[in-house]
């Protein structure tokens, strides 16, 4: 006599949020997934910040030490995330196994002066506990790499300064104009750096003082985004402003930086959208190529916008592709209500890259120009003929992208 008896494994299966079933990815997998997807410590939708944080610390020691320095440099130099890279170390540290490529992975790691304090304070973030020598060496080795405007720039006042991890790592100069410096960092006699927040809090005529900075390039990419309104109430010259968003190092700005700095400054937007699609140069698609799915036209240039000119390029013609099922209903749902934000014309030429497993950084600048072409319409603005993104006179509101 059989008995319906229930299968407990059956209900161990790993489930998603909402109940479906989930793919059982490897502890590599899983770790390159949330280091990459992820602001660390911040909140997700499903997820607390705090989760995601005690899910890498957990897979760390199941990934090989070479692959876990791999990816806190790709974290780092590619993905341009500061934190993620950093705890990566710091939870490498920890185990024998993975401490002997802490030093060269943290030199590699460490780009900008406060992130030595910042390391320091992650890594004490459960206690005050010795450095140890990987840790020590890394960062030893890291300090030489900064002159006194970066070192003035980033010492600031707090739980963990500059000179703390001078004295902790026992860093040796590498000549003696880099040991009389360090002395004056010590001495806290550094000179004052010449930024823009000692600029505009000193007093006097603003509008001098962003023109001035503007003119001997003082201004950082994201200082130039970020204060383009207040240069613009301030009066200062269009043809500065316009000379520096032509020229500003661009490697290290995330698309959505310049969606930011267009919604406060509309009247920058074309100049913007150049530099954004300069960032983008290079990129690679999502889709390999030469496989059967890949789209006809990858290009991230302005012109594979242009598709509403008589002489419009390849990539808007329809090209046969195979989509997930998941991907087709949400283009019968989209088509039903209104026109697909990835689509330019009478095709769709991104949806391979929205229905990809990860995000390339230009399907999400696509998704950005929608969402500012979006702003640009709910707010009333004229759209500009010759910008790309202000191409359509009607659009529907579109989710925000997630920061890449």
């Amino acid at each position: 006599m059989k008995l319906n008896i229930l299968k407990l494994s059956l209900l161990a299966r790993p489930r998603t949020h909402e109940g479906a079933p989930a793919i059982v990815l490897s502890p590599e997998a899983a770790l390159r997934r949330s280091v990459l997807a992820c602001m660390l410590w911040e909140d997700e939708f499903y997820e607390s910040g705090q989760t995601i944080a005690a899910r890498i610390r957990e897979l760390v020691p199941r990934v090989e030490p070479a692959t876990v320095a791999e990816l806190a440099v790709e974290a780092r130099t590619a993905m341009k995330l500061r934190h993620a890279p950093l705890f990566l170390v710091r939870e490498m540290a920890r185990y024998s196994t993975h401490r002997g490529l802490v030093a060269e992975t943290l030199v590699r790691v460490i780009q900008r002066a406060d992130e030595l304090t910042e390391f320091v304070a992650i890594y004490w973030a459960d206690g005050r506990v010795p450095l140890s020598a990987q840790v020590k060496k890394g960062l030893a080795a890291a300090f030489t790499n900064f002159g006194e405007y970066a070192l003035a720039k980033y010492d600031r006042a707090g739980a963990v300064r500059l000179r703390d991890v001078l004295f902790l790592s026992h860093a040796r100069p590498r000549d003696a104009a880099q040991a009389e410096l360090w002395k004056r960092l010590v001495n806290e006699e550094l000179a004052t750096p010449n930024t823009w927040e000692i600029a505009s809090s000193s007093g006097g005529d603003k509008r001098l003082h962003w023109e001035r900075l503007l003119v001997e390039g003082r201004l950082g990419a994201l200082a130039l985004l970020r204060n383009l309104r207040n240069m613009h109430k301030a009066g200062v010259s269009e043809e500065y402003v316009a000379a520096a968003l032509e020229t500003m190092r661009i490697d290290r700005v995330l698309p959505f930086r310049f969606l930011a700095a267009a919604r406060h400054a509309p009247q920058w937007e074309p100049t913007l959208e150049r530099a954004m699609f300069r960032s983008l140069e290079g990129e690679k698609a999502v889709m390999e190529p030469g496989s059967p799915d890949t789209p006809s036209c990858s290009s991230t240039s302005p012109e594979a916008w242009s598709c509403r000119s008589p002489a419009a390029p390849p990539c808007c013609a329809p090209t046969p592709r195979t989509v997930s099922r998941s991907c087709s209903a949400r283009s019968q749902r989209r088509s039903a209500s209104t026109p697909s934000p990835m689509q330019p014309c009478e095709s769709r030429p991104g949806v391979d890259s929205l229905c990809a497993t990860r995000w390339s950084r230009a399907s999400a600048t696509e998704e950005l120009a929608w969402e500012l072409r979006s702003t640009r319409c709910r707010n009333g603005m004229t759209a500009s003929s010759s910008s790309p993104m202000s191409s359509r006179t009607t659009a529907s509101p579109r989710r925000a992208v997630p920061a890449t």
